[in-house]
């Protein structure tokens, strides 16, 4: 039997006692002819076995499915059923060794996975989202039990969901590390969960047990980003220092020659949900029908795609004149803080009053986490979201309507489609997940990844050789280095500090440095605070060649957000008053987007371009007779936003500032966030309550903490 014939027999046959049986026979039929390795069976078993157990008339097919899930080696969903002693011992096979074993059963390709990483070799493991990566770092930490861990995640988001399980598992063996005003504890293991701009901030890590690059596909060439650029950068300097190397991220087809880090390469298609596709894409009325679905299937968990904050600003509105939404207590609640302390206007707020969630890019990180765990944790029921969520989470639905097909202005390729979709189901809660497609599906295509800190330098670009580690050094890249030096006019040593950056961006933010030395231009000659006219002078010479990913357009607007933001004290609503006061009722929406997303690439950004400013203005001054620079007093407050110490490290693990400023006078003498966090957890909620606190928002604090 062909797999063609085997599908058009599961897609014909219904699920009544007499197809069930004809689907079973023909799927075990094809494992006796050709084996249980292909990943795309798990999908219809699981499938078939979902059907059986919904099915009461059904339930005398139990063993017949439970063989074919054991066949296919998907032992977790055994784990819960009486079996005979033989499969039972099969079963337990699969459990890993050590203290986290009764939590943890493997499916056959994961136990296969662990295998390589336990015997200590390096592995490169491409895989869908539900094959349970995470269970194979969990289990590596708890069986070799490495002393120092480094985690390299893309995105806030992502760490401070490491960091959770992370610390639950491990809090109290190994010291738990997510900002760079920790420290490394030379007294016990450490596990470093840090994005790549923040390991590569760090001076402190000589020895790497176990180096985690999660995401891997982001060292892509192709990407072309500053982040890109600082992933191959870290992990050309980290990967020869470390111990084990584990890179791990979704499908993906590539050519990459691992021989550099001698890693063993398993590619998986093997899932652990069957997703269903519902194909609505001919539909004229798709707002309407989106309503009309998630209204039918208003218990379940549904994520709902959006191209961008405009548009799931639109839809939360639409949807929400439609019915949609369940007015549950939660949101009720978090809504109404969120309106008291933000704006009563703003569509996230309003929209979580009425059942709906919203989660994007121009929200405020904690804001984000809190609507997520609302999302996963309690009666929040829709969650309308970006491409932020997407690739920077770990969360799952029951249901995942794709709406729009584009990230912001482009169309969507086949891999986002699929790393879309495969945030439907879920592992041990939904076994069969449903995602709903309102546009074409784009054509599968293989997905190109080029990694340059595995190539020969020889290969490289001129922008990705200067963040090779060594370059300033290295003999045989000298004549190309020497080239570089005389078009740039700087040193080797200053172009690999800014290796994040292309050469391109280099060579205009130069020119421009010298220009305002030659002028001997004093507004961007200055060290500790100063006023928006120098920030805003100093800005204007790197913000387009060093921010170019930011929404901000101009060093100018990057000092106004700043200087309003330190304005506020922390107060958000009254940031947001005073920006959007003035304008007409029609715009107000899109600005609050606008004012809160500036907030995050204040933070990220201009501490970014004042530090690559701070290294080419003190290269340069001595040729014109200039004194040095110090910037980094200015860029420390504006990350930190001039708060009280420790309210931005709290904000970063989801106490959203407001509260973190009604509570920062019980950790203001804290050494560190460490401290400040288990500080807030030694004091009960009496005595919040006590001090002003609602009960509310010691449930919010307690979920991050």
């Amino acid at each position: 039997m062909r797999r063609q014939q085997l599908e058009r027999i599961l897609a014909s046959e219904g699920l009544d006692l007499s197809g069930a049986f004809r689907k079973i026979s023909a799927i075990g039929r094809y494992i006796l002819e050709h084996g249980a390795a292909e990943g795309w069976l798990n999908q219809h078993i699981i499938s078939l076995h979902a059907g059986v157990l919904d099915t009461p008339a059904l339930e005398g097919l139990l063993p017949a499915t439970q063989g074919l899930l054991r066949e296919v080696g998907l032992f977790p969903y055994l784990e819960s059923v009486e079996l005979d002693w033989q499969d039972a011992v099969a079963r337990e096979s699969f459990r890993p060794v050590g203290r986290l074993a009764s939590k943890y059963l493997f499916h056959r390709e994961q136990a296969h996975a662990f295998d390589v990483l336990a015997s200590g070799k390096n592995l490169v493991l491409s895989a869908p989202t539900s094959f349970g990566k995470s269970f194979l770092i969990d289990n590596l930490i708890d069986v070799r039990q490495p002393k120092s861990v480094v985690l390299v995640v893309p995105t806030l988001s992502l760490l401070d969901e490491q960091r959770r399980r992370l610390d639950k598992n491990f809090g109290h063996y190994y010291k738990i590390i997510y900002r760079n005003d920790q420290e490394v504890d030379i007294n016990r293991g450490n596990i470093l969960i840090l994005t790549q701009e923040r390991l590569r901030d760090r001076g402190d890590i000589d020895n790497i047990d176990l180096l985690i690059i999660d995401e891997f596909y982001k060292l892509n060439a192709k990407i072309d980003d500053t982040r890109s650029r600082c992933l191959n950068i870290i992990f050309s300097r980290y990967a020869p220092r470390a111990k084990q190397i584990f890179l791990l991220g979704p499908n993906i087809e590539y050519d990459v020659d691992l021989r550099k880090i001698s890693a063993v390469r398993i590619d998986s298609h093997a899932t652990t949900v069957a997703t269903v596709i519902h194909d609505f894409s001919g539909e004229t009325s798709k707002r309407k029908r989106l309503g009309g679905l998630l209204r039918e299937r208003a218990s379940e968990k549904s994520l709902v795609f959006c191209k961008s904050p405009a548009s799931a600003r639109q839809l939360a509105d639409s949807l929400g004149h439609e019915g949609v939404g369940r007015r549950a207590p939660y949101c009720k609640r978090l809504g109404a803080w969120l309106a008291e302390h933000y704006h009563p206007d703003w569509i996230v707020a309003r929209a979580l009053e009425g059942g709906i969630g919203m989660h994007h890019g121009a929200m405020p990180r904690s804001v984000s986490q809190q609507v997520l765990r609302a999302f996963e944790d309690k009666d929040l029921e829709v969650l309308l979201c970006t491409s932020t969520l997407i690739e920077g989470v770990n969360t799952k639905a029951e249901n995942v309507f794709i709406f729009d097909n584009k990230i912001r202005s482009t169309n969507f390729d086949y891999f986002s489609y699929k790393n879309i979709s495969g945030r439907a189901g879920r592992f041990g809660r939904y076994m069969v997940g449903n995602v709903f497609i309102f546009n074409e599906a784009p054509d599968p295509e293989a997905y190109h990844l080029e990694i340059p800190s595995l190539s020969d330098p020889v290969d490289l670009s001129d922008d990705f050789l200067i963040g090779v580690d060594g370059f300033a050094h290295d003999e045989s890249l000298r004549d190309r280095r020497v080239q570089l030096e005389e078009d740039l006019d700087l040193p080797a040593d200053v172009i690999e500090r800014l290796a994040t950056f292309p050469i391109s961006s280099i060579r205009l933010a130069a020119e421009a440095v010298k220009s305002k030395l030659q002028d001997n231009d004093q507004l961007v000659l200055w060290s500790g605070r100063v006023d928006y006219q120098e920030l805003s002078t100093t800005l204007a010479m790197g913000w387009r060649p060093f921010a170019k990913g930011s929404s901000i357009v101009s060093g100018a607007q990057a000092a106004f957000y700043a200087f309003r933001m330190l304005g506020s004290g922390g107060r958000v609503r009254s940031y947001l008053n005073g920006i959007i006061a003035p304008l007409e009722k029609e715009v107000v929406q899109r600005e609050i987007d606008r004012a809160l997303k500036a907030i995050r690439d204040v933070d990220f950004y201009i501490p970014s371009v004042l530090s690559a400013l701070q290294v080419l203005v003190n290269y340069y001054s001595p040729r014109f007779d200039r004194p040095s620079v110090d910037y980094s007093t200015m860029a420390d407050i504006i990350e930190s936003h001039y708060l009280p110490r420790h309210v931005k490290g709290l904000e970063e693990i989801g106490i959203p500032i407001p509260l973190g400023m009604k509570v920062q006078h019980y950790f203001s003498a804290a050494q560190d966030v460490d401290e400040a966090v288990s500080i807030l957890r030694s004091i009960d909620d009496e005595n919040y309550i006590s001090n002003g606190l609602t009960e509310f928002e010691c449930q919010m604090m307690r979920s991050s903490l």
